[in-house]
């Protein structure tokens, strides 16, 4: 879904910054095409300071429930959170807080399960996303 968003993104001109740590790094480029003009790949070679510097000249953040989140959404940006559903995992406990933040979650059809997290958080779409980004 990452690839999607990536994809809707660049097609629209909007600048993207993929960041993470080094160990991530191996993990993440292999799964997402970076390979937009539009997209720079930050994966391991920021240091905290420098990541929260990008954070404060960017507009907006698409990310799970993870520091980065919560540092934009901190600096007033618009600060779009991933979550799933489940306990103890929920934005109910997690979302970001501000006055530019806000989350996703699947919530599903009447009736239907999911079997785990990765599955739910799964089944938000890039495109619902991409809508929020542009709404930011």
């Amino acid at each position: 879904n990452f690839n999607k968003l990536i994809e809707l993104l660049a097609k629209e001109n909007v600048k993207v910054f993929v960041t993470g740590t080094a160990a991530e790094e191996e993990i993440i480029a292999g799964q997402l095409n970076l390979d937009y003009s539009e997209v720079s790949n930050l994966l391991g070679k920021l240091s905290l300071q420098d990541l929260i510097a990008l954070i404060d000249a960017t507009d907006t953040i698409v990310a799970a429930s993870t520091g980065p989140l919560h540092i934009a959404a901190a600096l007033g940006k618009t600060a779009i959170g991933i979550y799933s559903n489940r306990r103890p995992i929920h934005p109910g406990r997690w979302a970001p807080m501000g006055e530019n933040a806000t989350f996703v979650s699947f919530t599903g059809k009447l009736g239907e399960t999911v079997k785990n997290t990765d599955d739910e958080v799964e089944k938000i779409t890039p495109r619902e996303i991409f809508n929020k980004i542009l709404e930011g």
